[in-house]
């Protein structure tokens, strides 16, 4: 019986739903879905084909998710005008923890460099600690 994995959706906690979804607008994805209507406590968002979901909870543990983009530089671009860093002082203070914004959250990303393992790649920090990778393979 042969069978194969046809998308992957990673899941991150946030402890404010409505500034989770602010967060990744700002990286570009759009809302696909919330459920429930009445009171979402979860939110599917998506670019093209990528696909992420966020859960209305405290991270008890913190996610890094690496995403392959064809232009990381463009990518770049579009995290540096939406600003998201600017929306951790107040996800921070509504989470009401202690170590919550992380400093990294607080900062714009640098530039793309290349890396050792054959990408060139830079990451932004949400405001619960989830480190979100964006890295395009050298050539």
């Amino acid at each position: 019986m042969s069978w194969s994995i046809t998308q992957t959706i990673p899941t991150m906690a946030t402890p404010d739903l409505p500034i989770g979804i602010a967060f990744y607008e700002r990286l570009g994805f759009e809302v696909d879905w919330t459920w429930p209507e009445d009171g979402p406590t979860h939110a599917g968002l998506r670019r093209g084909d990528c696909a992420i979901m966020l859960c209305r909870c405290a991270p008890n543990e913190r996610a890094d998710v690496y995403f392959i983009v064809d232009d990381v530089e463009a990518c770049h671009d579009t995290v540096i005008k939406g600003a998201c860093w600017e929306l951790a002082p107040e996800a921070g203070a509504l989470a009401n923890r202690a170590d919550c914004p992380p400093k990294a959250s607080l900062e714009a990303p640098r530039s793309p460099e290349a890396t050792p393992y054959g990408l060139r790649d830079f990451s932004v920090v949400d405001p619960w600690g989830h480190q979100i990778t964006f890295g395009q393979p050298l050539e």
